[in-house]
């Protein structure tokens, strides 16, 4: 009896559990693909209720879902559900998933949840992962400057420097800072050693460009010199963007360059008022590191300044060592009505380094005196006043005589 009973029981689980539904699984596509560990994926999944159609027709209150495990956390969406699911009957549905950084490359097994009204099942699914994105990786790739030297009292030197990002990520709304590790560079106005761009894109270049300064007492040596970023990317969890801060550092060369200075000044005429060809003799000396070629001499007078020079440039010299000096005259006319006084020129010495023509500013100072003529007009003024107070006071000794002779 009891036996009839076991086989009895046992033959009703048999055709019970063959009445339960059974789901295959399978994956249709992934986004992006491959998946990126460190980064979220929408997995698109198929499930089938393969139960045969002379079992029972359908499965009751089904449930869909990914199992979160340390390495995969399903995010943003609630298990898939549904009220009847027929024989032969497939879902699709999609889910996002997180999946961790310290995941390995290649395929792993993930976990997915089929619950129904008789039965609950896991199954796994195979998804093939990438190595981890990178954030922007920022790097510089070349530097370039104009001129082609920086060489010591330069003003208004440009510096590009092309950054290039081998990241994974873009790097968005990017703000540079120059920073120099040294007081002979300065920037050339205000905020010229700030930069910034909208964008860096993954594999892509973007170029920044500084204008800098250069001291007069600046040698010829390698400054330290880094850049600053601040830049937006996309987080790896989420929509969401992340600030992010980095420093790169390079070398900055101040070249040997000549450097050309008026050691003397020599004003070889009287330089009166009224009076011209006058002369003054400059003696330029290169007390630089490098020779000097192709030297010329500019001067710039105020056009207020009662001086008219008979040539405002001139040639001085195919080539001028370091050490060496060399000569040269201006010759000038200064006009009739001119104060006596000193009057500053601006000059300017400029050479060729390389390719480039480089200049350097210094200034002339000229003192003009008064005019010998005004001189002489001012002894006659003088005597022809004194003539005729003598006059006067002759004629008022013989106004006074006259008068006593009739008293």
């Amino acid at each position: 009896m009891k036996k009839n009973l076991l086989t009895l029981l046992l033959g009703c689980m048999l055709l019970i559990s063959g009445a339960f539904a059974s789901f295959s699984v399978e994956v249709i596509s992934t986004n992006p693909a491959p998946v990126t560990a460190g980064d979220y994926a929408d997995i698109t999944l198929r499930f089938t209720n393969v139960g045969s159609a002379e079992q029972t027709s359908e499965a009751k209150n089904v449930q869909f879902s990914i199992k979160e495990t340390n390495l995969i956390k399903p995010l943003g969406n609630e298990d898939a559900f549904f009220s009847k699911v027929f024989a032969k009957e497939s879902i699709t549905r999609t889910f996002r998933v997180y999946f961790s950084e310290d995941l390995n490359e290649g395929f792993i097994e993930v976990p997915v949840l089929i619950k129904t009204d008789s039965i609950n099942t896991e199954k796994k699914v195979k998804i093939y992962i990438e190595e981890e994105s990178r954030k922007p990786e920022l790097l510089i790739g070349s530097i370039d400057t104009a001129p082609n030297q920086l060489l010591r009292n330069s003003e208004n030197n440009i510096l590009q420097v092309s950054i290039l990002n081998l990241g994974d990520r873009n790097a968005e709304l990017v703000k540079a800072t120059l920073n120099v590790e040294s007081d002979l560079v300065k920037p050339s106005q205000a905020f010229s050693m700030q930069d910034s761009l909208a964008s860096i894109s993954s594999g892509g270049e973007g170029v920044l460009e500084f204008e800098i300064d250069i001291e007069d007492n600046a040698s010829a040596q390698i400054i330290e010199a880094s850049i600053d970023f601040t830049y937006r990317t996309r987080t790896a969890v989420g929509d969401n963007y992340e600030t992010v801060s980095s420093s790169l550092n390079f070398d900055l060369p101040i070249d040997e360059s000549p450097y050309l200075i008026v050691e003397d000044v020599k004003l070889l005429d009287s330089f009166v008022a009224g009076s011209v060809d006058n002369r003054v003799e400059l003696t330029i000396t290169n007390i630089g590191e490098e020779e000097a070629e192709d030297v010329r001499v500019r001067v710039s007078p105020d056009i207020s300044f009662p001086l008219v020079f008979s040539q405002t440039t001139q040639y001085l010299s195919a080539s001028l060592n370091p050490g060496e000096s060399a000569t040269m005259i201006f010759e000038m006319e200064v006009v009739a009505d001119a104060n006596p006084r000193e009057y500053v020129s601006k000059v300017v010495i400029e050479s060729m380094v390389g390719e480039t023509r480089y200049s350097q500013d210094t200034t002339l100072p000229i003192t003009t005196q008064e005019s010998n003529k005004a001189s002489e007009g001012s002894v006659g003024t003088i005597l022809l006043v004194v003539v005729l107070l003598i006059s006067m006071l002759i004629g008022f000794n013989v106004y006074r005589e006259k008068t006593k002779s009739k008293k």
